[in-house]
Formats: C-alpha cells, structure tokens, sequence
C-alpha cells in the first residue's frame, strides 16, 4: 500500500481509473448555506473511456468537496492520466484533506472530501 492511502483512496483505485481518461463533464459549483452550514466548493468530474468510447455506458464519477486552489490547464479533447489523490495527513491543514492532480498538471487542487463511483451514461 502506498504511503498516504486510505479507504476512500483505495475505493477509488479499486474501480480502475485508468481506463477512464476522457473528461466528459466538469462542474464547478458553489454550495450555500441551504445545502452546507457555509460556503463550500464542490467538483464533479466524469471520465468515460477512451476506446470504445461510443460502445460504452459506463463512466467515473468523481465528487470533491471542500474545493481549495484550484488551478485548470485544459484544451480542447481533455484527456487525464488517472489523477492521484493523495491523503495529506502530515500537513494537518483544518479544511483540506486530500490534495488531486493528474501527470500534466492540466488540473491540480486540494479538497476536504471525495467520493467515487461508476455511473451509467
């Protein structure tokens, strides 16, 4: 097991990232206070795959709350190796729990939580 692996992690790579690498949906919403006790940002990213990408109905959906520095470099066909999530329980940090980024830094945060899941189309 890798250092900084924990359940939710584990989760998430136990559903194969890897053959889910084409952005197909990028949300970015702000929660207010009817749905959170305060301000909080959340990410939904689905991927679906890149071969067979027609055949499939499958896709990864990741939801990130607690959104903090988020910095996005895409273009164009968005395509991510599988992002790393990494538990940050060395920085001790209140509100920020998880850091993400993919290789190419094309999308790079931190965030309080996340879940995973597949989904049909």
């Amino acid at each position: 097991m890798k250092e900084g692996r924990e359940e939710a992690i584990d989760h998430y790579w136990s559903l194969r990232p890897d053959l889910y690498e084409v952005l197909d949906k990028l949300e970015l919403r702000q929660l207010g206070r009817e749905e959170k006790p305060s301000s909080d940002l959340m990410l939904e990213i689905t991927l679906r795959p890149f071969v067979d990408e027609y055949d499939s109905n499958q896709r990864l959906k990741l939801i990130f709350l607690g959104v903090a520095a988020l910095k996005m470099n895409l273009e164009g066909l968005t395509v991510f190796s599988p992002l790393e999530i990494t538990a940050m329980k060395s920085a001790q940090w209140e509100y920020v729990k998880y850091s993400v980024q993919d290789d190419t830094r094309q999308i790079a945060f931190f965030c309080r939580s996340f879940t995973a899941e597949m989904k049909e189309k």
